[in-house]
């Protein structure tokens, strides 16, 4: 009797466990494995997104299993990222300074919201998963998952089933858009790797002007850039008249990506402008709102 006891005990034990566990099907969302890789078509746009200003096809692969100092093993990405999906609430996390952050909620099913840093160092932005559909990808429709990151600028990406991040956009009156190319997972590709491999330096592919974040704003914005070497930078914000309000950027920089802050604290609310220009060429220019 008290060996059937035991034997119901452990059953009992093994059950939960196994409810608690590692659910194979959420995580066919965010595939995570040392070699896989995955090839994206970049592209800028600007008027109203309908206008393409610059594009690169680039490549990200999975290059290692590190363990980090809270205890918990991320895999790293080429461009350095650390990222791994906690077995149990199914969440993703990226790792940064010595700290980690949510990134995605696998178990989240339409309607859903989580707050997430996937694409801020920042602050958390409320993400929901506005549709759950399928796409043609490779020759195969698949599940995908539309995460909205900001509704305010339209920023959303798709996570397909058996892929990964199929899609990113961020489009309010300028922005960009990303989409897959091909990838690599456990060994098997579909599509086509093409494109520069990020690596570890995170040096960019080539100079570029990202939206200011958040836009609208008030008072202040960030705008972030790429510089792909070493070169003279200005960044300049007009008014609507064409009239210069301020450099915000006048120096040398070397390769890598940065973020200058803008304020419109003493500023009218309306629409403004800022450009870039490398070496004295105009590379991008891009529009942001200042509203009261």
């Amino acid at each position: 009797m008290a060996q059937k006891i035991l034997l119901f005990i452990l059953l009992t034990i093994s059950c939960l466990n196994i409810s608690y566990s590692w659910d194979t099907t959420a995580a066919k969302f965010y595939p995570l494995a040392v070699g896989n890789k995955w090839s994206y078509r970049y592209q800028q746009i600007a008027y109203n997104c309908l206008v393409i200003t610059q594009q690169y096809d680039y490549i990200i692969t999975i290059t290692d299993l590190v363990t980090k100092p809270n205890g918990k093993k991320y895999y790293q990405y080429s461009d350095g990222r650390l990222e791994r999906i906690d077995s149990t609430t199914m969440n993703v996390y990226k790792y940064s300074g010595n700290s980690e952050c949510l990134i995605d909620s696998l178990f989240a099913k339409i309607d859903d919201n989580f707050y997430s840093c996937r694409y801020t160092w920042t602050m958390l932005t409320q993400s929901e998963v506005t549709d759950t559909n399928s796409i043609l990808f490779a020759g195969t429709q698949r599940k995908i998952k539309i995460i909205t990151c900001n509704a305010m600028i339209g920023e959303h990406y798709y996570l397909m089933q058996g892929i990964g991040i199929h899609t990113h956009r961020l489009c309010e009156f300028g922005g960009m858009r990303e989409f897959l190319n091909g990838c690599i997972i456990n060994n098997v590709q579909y599509g086509n790797i093409v494109g520069t491999e990020i690596n570890s330096s995170g040096v960019p592919v080539k100079s570029s002007l990202a939206q200011n974040y958040p836009n609208p704003f008030n008072p202040s914005t960030v705008i972030k850039y790429d510089v792909a070497k070493t070169v003279y930078v200005r960044i300049v914000v007009f008014n609507l008249q064409g009239k210069e309000i301020v450099k915000l950027v006048d120096e040398e920089k070397t390769p890598g990506t940065y973020k200058a802050e803008f304020s419109g604290e003493s500023l009218a609310s309306g629409i403004y402008f800022y450009r870039l220009f490398v070496e004295g060429i105009f590379i991008d220019s891009k529009k942001m709102v200042l509203l009261r």
